[in-house]
């Protein structure tokens, strides 16, 4: 959740006579198709020509992000060719090399094996038999078998952590994180090492795929961009994971996280990225005001000048009047941004009345800022994931 607080900065709308443009990625579940009503002041949307088959394959494919051993922070035939390892690869790493990895995955003793090594927290309570689950493949409907919130809500429990679920289920989160990043040093690596941490802080579930699920969207939509940002605020960033993996992904990019105070969690996450072989020395973690310190570093740099478009404002949830400041901050530095929205008062968003069922607001208020603020593209996470799964970017 965001903290930041104080004077929303507004931009104005469009008039009727305007020609918007929009690129769409969004899911087929209700509240996706309600986020499109909410851009109805819209004149036109366009689909790009790729849009088809990316919408037919969803969330898969993911190795187009992080799998790819090509240079970093470079865009190849069009594609995105963000290697998580590419100049981290000939530091010392904790694991084996990539391709006995890739190995490791169609072999269940070497799947096995390697659970245990790198996860062995994860891997406790269980045997052999469970070497199937680290084999197989991951898909994103898999969440309705974790814990959920109460009262009929379809997302994540925000209070469970990895290590409250039972075996197989770690066991699959083990898998997701192999899937998104196969390379050494794994994600499934990284995370996993944050539990064999002592200590009290927590590694919650929903936090894990929110994180990695933003983060992906975002480094998606910058290669179909083939426009890497030289600098990354992570406004009110919380325990900075989602600044934390894009620092992983893009070696030669600075992210500053910054948020009004310091989680337990963003320590042991940085020493966990040491510990595998990739500190992530292009990463910083502040403690301050968004407003005055985000504003300042995006301006900070001698060579760069408001407009050039070289800065990256990402901010999820956000709350109310912080999620509008970061876009007023980024706005007035000139960056990119991506805000994934959260707590979102009408009032604020959109002054007229309004008759919507509770599914129904987040969407379309979504639409009616995305629309206020001139967003180039939309996005959507799973909604199994997190009720507020809408990203804005521009």
């Amino acid at each position: 959740m965001g903290h930041g607080r104080g004077s929303p900065q507004h931009s104005s709308c469009r008039g009727k006579s305007s020609m918007r443009y929009v690129s769409v990625n969004l899911g087929l579940g209700n509240c996706s198709l309600v986020a499109l009503l909410g851009l109805h002041l819209f004149q036109h949307i366009s689909w790009p020509a790729s849009f088809g088959s990316f919408f037919r394959t969803g969330g898969a494919g993911i190795q187009a992000w992080f799998g790819q051993k090509r240079s970093s922070n470079a865009i190849v035939n069009g594609r995105c060719s963000l290697s998580l390892i590419s100049a981290a690869a000939t530091q010392r790493s904790a694991e084996r090399p990539a391709d006995d990895l890739l190995q490791g995955d169609k072999d269940l003793d070497a799947a096995w094996q390697l659970f245990c090594e790198t996860a062995p927290r994860w891997a406790a309570g269980a045997n052999i038999t469970l070497a199937p689950e680290l084999v197989r493949s991951w898909t994103m409907d898999e969440l309705q078998s974790f814990p959920r919130r109460k009262h009929g809500l379809r997302c994540l429990d925000p209070r469970i952590s990895v290590m409250d679920l039972e075996p197989q289920l770690r066991a699959r989160v083990w898998k997701y994180l192999r899937q998104l990043n196969p390379h050494a040093p794994s994600l499934a690596s990284v995370f996993a090492r944050m539990d064999n941490t002592g200590g009290s802080h927590k590694l919650r579930v929903k936090e894990l795929f929110e994180s990695c699920e933003v983060a992906k969207a975002v480094v998606r939509w910058l290669s179909r961009l083939s426009c890497i940002p030289d600098r990354i605020l992570d406004a009110a960033a919380g325990h900075g994971l989602v600044g934390m993996l894009l620092a992983h992904c893009l070696v030669n990019t600075e992210v500053l996280a910054l948020d009004i105070q310091e989680r337990k969690l963003t320590q042991v996450a940085l020493d966990a990225w040491a510990e595998c072989g990739r500190p992530l020395q292009n990463f910083l973690f502040c403690r301050g005001d968004m407003r005055q310190e985000g504003a300042r570093w995006l301006q900070g740099s001698s060579n760069r000048h408001v407009g050039d478009r070289r800065s990256l404002v990402v901010a999820v949830h956000a709350c109310n009047e912080a999620g509008l400041d970061v876009l007023g901050m980024a706005q007035n530095s000139g960056s990119a941004w991506a805000v994934v929205p959260c707590c979102m008062r009408r009032q604020l968003y959109f002054p007229g009345s309004t008759h919507l069922r509770q599914d129904e607001h987040y969407p379309i208020m979504c639409g009616a800022l995305a629309n206020a603020h001139s967003a180039d593209a939309l996005h959507s996470i799973s909604p199994l994931i997190s009720s507020k799964n809408i990203i804005l970017l521009q």
